[in-house]
């Protein structure tokens, strides 16, 4: 309790400027995008409807297919339903920023509860948390807002498949609490779907079912069976419950220009020269690549 008490104290401090300072996230893509589509959504969600189709982006967007709305995620349409409807949330753009603290808030937490699930201690812990929930890739996608609402999920999902596949823990567990832990593993994976970009969604599981095959290679053989089908039934019911975001998303990108295949040269494109790769190490060993570069490539 206490690390977690230190840890929110931290995040509090990392993020004091929209807490306490009456500061709201509006840079980059927030403006650009996010704001936009929740704008929307939120006059979608208000006349008792889904936002399908807006009119007023472009010549027409399909906006739900498309995905990153995230239309179908309940806590965007707490955020941008009831709670913005009843004043809640003062408007739109408060909606995005407590989005935002919201998911950096998950990640840190289920950073922490997969640690002491390995059996870490509260320190341990709590600096993996911190790493992971105030660390380079979430902040740098801080105006990525559905990228940042999915990889939030991504400890949760460890930390549960961590829980259902210890078989010391396991026999000692009542059939009652395995049955919570295999229907939490299926709601946080079709969360992470509803959340609407399924190429982070494929970055979470990818590792997952790496984990998943490795903790069961740890099981003794007899038991393999007996754990790894619950985990396996929770994932589908998961996949399951993200269909209605995942299905429109295929048909949409059927009708893009990757529904007839893609041109070799599209996947070479923008390659990086093998020596170029000291780079991940050393970001400025060549000197500092902005603004003349690509931020996209940097």
């Amino acid at each position: 309790m206490i690390g977690l008490v230190i840890g929110a104290a931290i995040m509090a401090f990392f993020f004091r400027a929209v807490l306490f300072q009456g500061q709201v996230y509006y840079p980059g893509d927030i403006a650009r995008i996010y704001l936009p589509q929740r704008a929307t959504l939120s006059r979608s969600l208000a006349e008792g409807r889904l936002p399908w189709w807006d009119q007023h982006l472009g010549i027409g967007y399909p906006l739900l297919a498309e995905g990153e709305v995230g239309a179908l995620y309940p806590p965007n349409v707490l955020l941008f339903g009831p709670l913005l409807c009843w004043g809640v949330v003062p408007d739109v753009v408060d909606g995005v920023t407590l989005s935002i603290l919201l998911h950096y808030a998950l990640a840190g937490l289920g950073f922490y509860l997969w640690g002491r699930a390995l059996r870490l201690k509260a320190l341990a812990s709590l600096l993996g948390a911190l790493a992971f929930g105030l660390g380079g890739f979430l902040i740098a996608h801080l105006s990525h807002v559905s990228i940042l609402s999915v990889a939030a999920w991504m400890p949760w999902l460890f930390a549960l498949t961590q829980h259902m596949l210890d078989a010391e823990a396991t026999r000692h567990r009542r059939r009652r609490a395995s049955l919570g832990l295999g229907v939490a593993l299926a709601l946080i994976t079709g969360l992470q779907f509803l959340a609407g970009h399924p190429q982070m969604s494929l970055l979470n599981l990818l590792p997952l079912g790496a984990f998943a095959l490795w903790r069961l290679a740890m099981a003794p053989r007899g038991q393999r069976r007996a754990l790894g089908a619950p985990w396996a039934a929770a994932m589908a019911v998961g996949l399951l419950m993200g269909l209605p975001q995942l299905l429109p998303a295929y048909r949409l990108a059927l009708l893009s220009q990757r529904g007839g295949g893609l041109d070799p040269e599209f996947f070479t494109g923008y390659s990086f020269h093998p020596l170029l790769t000291a780079t991940f190490f050393s970001p400025f060993l060549l000197g500092n690549p902005y603004p003349e570069g690509s931020v996209e490539l940097m």
